[in-house]
């Protein structure tokens, strides 16, 4: 079980997904942020 930052839980709270739902999204938002620094180079 990876541990999410505390960013990750106030976003969860305030976004109001399930738990589920909002760790594809940040995962999502993960992979998106690796693809950018990929492209820069």
């Amino acid at each position: 079980m990876k541990t999410y930052p505390l960013k990750f839980r106030k976003a969860l709270i305030h976004s109001g997904l399930s738990e589920v739902e909002f760790k594809a999204y940040w995962n999502r938002l993960l992979e998106v942020q690796k693809e950018k620094h990929t492209s820069k180079e």
